[in-house]
């Protein structure tokens, strides 16, 4: 590990100005570009040229306006189109991406994480030959099924960035044993830098603070994995955990995601299973904050209730974030019915097992990510590793 660079950066501003193109099309994109487009903004030596897909539009909305970036964005692409398949929306994107990158001509390309989005992007600017900056980089599963496409996609990413922005040691320490030995950077996780703000924006205060004597539990599952029987296992156990705990209550918020199911029939009139739409971020976090626990087969969640100091029971058998995992905060409990119950019922019933992982934990970073990662930018340029256009 003594190759791979992961100092705290010097902050100097140099003299050179370069365009960086942020790039990014989903609400967990945003979220975590939020603290970097801030960062560069403050600069007086980097430009950012925010390029937003519109992958997962009406939720990326959400998150624009939150962090006031609506009026910002330099180039909307809106590439979805209703029941699309991976390969059209690809295909498209590549031709829309290499459009603006050829006509905006940035320096260097900003991505986050594993989406399509991140993805096309790299590609893009790849067959362009403008370096690519990857954050959040170094997750693995090594299962390229799970998730799918993602653990693909940031393998790929992977091999075609120019600089890695590992969010901890372990996953700088994947991108090692990939061979990668030079301009990988350990920068904190950006999902760490603005929970306490954002929770402050939450709408949904009033509405929770009349809720009394309950044990609220937030759960989230959109992942094409958890589609079909999983889902409904899902479910069963939710059935089973409100019928023999009645200080529960569950809020499902319904993903966007065209492919994502609804929950069955069968559960549906449990009255304390609140079934809601899609939560603003800054709703997002204040339930989590509220929640007793979190279920959840999002990354992001993942790694924002661990922040929270929240236990985590993740709904799959794999993990790309098992820092969670290894600090004991986070459980992997597949998607089988009775494994999700009776770790569930565990938490809701046994005080010791609940205090084992709860706790707020700097598992993902100390919250300067974003200024980590835009000084290293400054500092490649001033090496003339940035080549000018």
């Amino acid at each position: 590990m003594k190759d791979i660079e992961s100092e705290r950066f010097d902050r100097t501003a140099y003299s050179a100005e370069i365009k960086i193109a942020i790039v990014f099309g989903t609400r967990p994109e945003a979220v975590k570009m939020a603290p970097v487009i801030q960062a560069v903004a403050r600069s007086s030596t980097l430009s950012a040229i925010l390029i937003s897909t519109g992958q997962h539009k009406q939720m990326l909305e959400q998150v624009l306006r939150q962090f006031s970036l609506q009026d910002k964005i330099q180039h909307e692409l809106a590439l979805m189109k209703p029941n699309q398949q991976l390969a059209e929306l690809t295909s498209s994107a590549v031709r829309a991406v290499d459009g603006v990158l050829r006509s905006s001509k940035p320096d260097a390309v900003l991505v986050q994480g594993d989406t399509t989005t991140a993805f096309i992007t790299s590609l893009a600017a790849f067959y362009l030959k403008i370096p690519v900056g990857h954050i959040e980089a170094g997750l693995r599963t090594r299962d390229i099924y799970s998730p799918f496409p993602e653990e693909v996609n940031r393998q790929c990413i992977s091999v075609m960035a120019t600089y890695h922005f590992a969010p901890t040691e372990h996953a700088a320490k994947n991108l090692y044993d990939e061979g990668r030995r030079t301009n990988v950077f350990t920068t904190g996780n950006t999902v760490t830098e603005p929970s306490d703000r954002v929770i402050e924006l939450s709408k949904v205060v009033k509405t929770v603070s009349t809720l009394r004597d309950v044990r609220l539990l937030l759960l989230t599952a959109h992942r094409r994995e958890n589609l079909g029987e999983p889902i409904l296992n899902i479910f069963t156990s939710i059935e089973k955990l409100l019928q023999e705990y009645p200080d529960v209550v569950v809020i499902y918020p319904i993903h966007l995601n065209p492919m994502s199911d609804h929950a069955p029939p069968t559960t549906t009139h449990l009255r304390r299973l609140l079934i809601v739409p899609p939560l603003d971020h800054a709703d997002l976090l204040f339930m989590m904050k509220e929640s007793f626990f979190v279920m959840t087969d999002s990354g992001g969640i993942q790694e924002e209730a661990v922040t929270l100091g929240k236990p985590v029971l993740v709904l799959r058998d794999t993990t790309e974030r098992p820092e969670g995992v290894l600090a004991g905060a986070a459980k992997l409990v597949g998607h089988g019915a009775e494994s999700i119950y009776t770790e569930a019922a565990s938490l809701l019933k046994d005080p010791d097992s609940y205090r084992s992982m709860s706790g707020s934990k700097k598992t993902y970073g100390d919250g300067n990510a974003a200024g980590n990662i835009v000084a290293k930018e400054k500092q490649k340029e001033r090496r003339g590793t940035v080549p000018k256009k």
